[in-house]
């Protein structure tokens, strides 16, 4: 269970973690819906603490929400799909 104070939770937020991080984390593909503020809002600090420890970061909207994120990944067509498996076979070669 989280701590009942945010301040407490911090430390272990992704865009924590991504700044203090040794070595060069996995190339990054964020997904965010520009529509929903607390996804920009979250999104946009992640990437930029990221970016400078990663050889590829991709900060993308997508006009969805949580759910339709889940429900479509890995439709033929989907936007968010198509991107995902671009991104792997330029980052990792499949």
């Amino acid at each position: 269970m989280l701590a009942p104070d945010p301040e407490q939770w911090k430390p272990y937020s992704p865009t924590e973690l991504a700044a203090r991080a040794s070595q060069a984390p996995a190339p990054f593909l964020i997904a965010y819906a520009p529509e929903e503020p607390r996804s920009a809002d979250d999104s946009q600090p992640f990437a930029a603490a990221v970016a400078p420890h990663c050889g590829a970061c991709v900060l993308k909207g997508y006009s969805k929400d949580h759910a339709s994120f889940l429900r479509d990944l890995a439709n033929r067509g989907d936007p968010l799909t198509s991107d995902i498996v671009e991104f792997l076979k330029q980052h990792v070669g499949r």
